[in-house]
């Protein structure tokens, strides 16, 4: 595993854009080819629409393909019709959407998602300022349960530890009070500290609490910013000074 994952890395470091753009095409057919066989609820929803599989030879096909969503498609079908074979007989994660746009809806991943978020992970590590055998407290506070961003992360930073990585965990997910005690109680231990969350928990968490997380991260003698990790942005370096 540790030699499929360094290949991998060094890949992506050594290939141009134009490898990338043909391996995408290459497997955006591949995995068009393998649904429209084995997933009985894509194989229907071509159907409905007209669609003539045999048409769809390059990616340029793709823009004959109708949009899915859950209206039409992910609540059309029973959960097992949208896997592979119409069947859940194999070990699964199941995740939720966080409902906040409607219902929640249930899907499931298998260890190969763990595993290649654990690349981008790394990626992260090797081109950022932490060294490998450096101790880095990682503070997760994405939202944990049958939310995916938190079980992902977590369990990415896992497999990074299994590789070497001198990684410490904790999970407060976003119960603020929970953050700062682990600031508070942790922050001091270690010199880097990593926190995962999206920038509106983070502006949440510091709102009021500002003076008080200075007072901590001070007294930690660590940085002068946090490291982010934002689903929504690249990675920035956030002052905790409260000017």
């Amino acid at each position: 595993m540790t030699t499929k994952v360094n290949s991998v890395i060094k890949q992506i470091g050594s290939k141009k854009s134009l490898f990338w753009e043909r391996v995408e095409a290459r497997q955006l057919l591949s995995l068009f080819r393998l649904i429209i066989k084995k997933v009985p609820a894509y194989k229907d929803f071509l159907k409905r629409y007209k669609i003539k599989t045999g048409n769809i030879k390059n990616i340029a096909g793709f823009n004959l393909l109708p949009i899915i969503n859950k209206k039409d498609y992910l609540r059309k079908y029973p959960l097992r019709k949208l896997a592979v074979d119409g069947r859940l007989n194999k070990p699964l994660i199941f995740t939720s959407t966080s409902g906040s746009t409607g219902e929640p809806f249930y899907f499931h991943r298998s260890f190969g998602l763990d595993w290649q978020a654990s690349i981008i992970h790394e990626l992260f590590f090797l081109h950022g300022q932490y060294k490998k055998e450096e101790p880095v407290l990682v503070i997760i506070c994405f939202g944990m349960g049958v939310w995916i961003g938190g079980l992902i992360t977590y369990q990415a930073c896992r497999l990074l530890q299994e590789r070497g990585y001198n990684i410490s965990l904790i999970t407060p997910g976003i119960n603020k009070e929970e953050i700062f005690k682990s600031l508070k109680n942790l922050g001091s231990e270690y010199k880097n500290l990593l926190k995962t969350l999206l920038m509106k928990h983070l502006r949440a968490a510091l709102i009021g609490r500002n003076s008080e997380c200075v007072y901590y991260l001070r007294r930690s003698h660590l940085p002068k910013t946090f490291e982010v990790i934002s689903q929504t942005q690249p990675a920035l370096k956030i002052p905790y000074s409260t000017q």
